[in-house]
């Protein structure tokens, strides 16, 4: 499936590596790959879910509680940190 056009065209104009790989795992689970870029789109909407904007019934919603996003943000901005 493409990308939206306008998310293509914001990340092409910036010149922003989007070269996501989603693959299911045999055990279960899913392995994704992203680009630093993209590590970075994702880091920040977690960073506005867990922080930024107010959700009711956040972990409903969501499907996972706050400190499950965080946990999650945390890990991706540790990957992005040694790089």
């Amino acid at each position: 499936m493409d990308a939206p056009k306008g998310i293509t065209d914001t990340f092409s104009q910036r010149g922003a590596v989007m070269a996501m790989e989603a693959e299911r795992h045999p055990a279960g689970g899913l392995r994704l790959e992203l680009s630093d870029d993209e590590a970075l789109v994702v880091a920040n909407a977690l960073n506005e879910v867990a922080h930024g904007i107010a959700i009711p019934e956040f972990a409903t919603r969501l499907g996972a509680s706050r400190d499950a996003v965080v946990a999650m943000l945390r890990t991706i901005n540790h990957a992005l940190s040694r790089g």
